[in-house]
């Protein structure tokens, strides 16, 4: 599997029935939007979204399951350009909610996908496989 098929990823998460238990924001991002970031997160759960996700950029990503916030921290790289990257973030995570993992794996996983991307220039250049990907997260703190 070479890196642009993470964009298929969404059509093999849509065919198990996954599209409508979770949601994805990246747009979250503003200080006055975070300040009440956990009564945003409570807000669309009770829309029946079993995940809800905030990306941070170089701050991670935050998300709300099961009454509970949990944190997955970006990985550290050297970065030249992050265009794509959280595209490439939603991607892999569609790719491993798919493929069955778990979300603390899947947002763990998606993490290392975009901060791999991030240490090459271009919205496309830098998207890793999976074996690169699961190499990159063994290696890494």
């Amino acid at each position: 599997m070479n890196g642009l098929d993470f964009r298929f990823a969404a059509n093999i998460a849509t065919r198990r029935g996954l599209g409508a238990r979770g949601v994805m924001y990246s747009f979250m991002r503003s200080p006055k939007m975070l300040l009440s970031g956990l009564s945003r997160f409570q807000h669309f759960a009770r829309f029946g979204c079993r995940v809800i996700a905030v990306t941070r950029g170089e701050g991670g990503v935050s998300w709300y399951e099961n009454g509970q916030l949990h944190r997955q921290a970006a990985y550290a790289v050297d970065v030249v350009d992050t265009t794509g990257a959280g595209d490439v973030f939603h991607g892999a995570y569609a790719l491993a909610i798919g493929a069955g993992l778990d979300v603390r794996a899947a947002m763990a996983f998606s993490a290392a996908t975009a901060a791999m991307k991030c240490r090459h220039a271009g919205g496309r250049n830098g998207i890793p496989d999976i074996n690169e990907c699961l190499v990159f997260m063994r290696t890494k703190p």
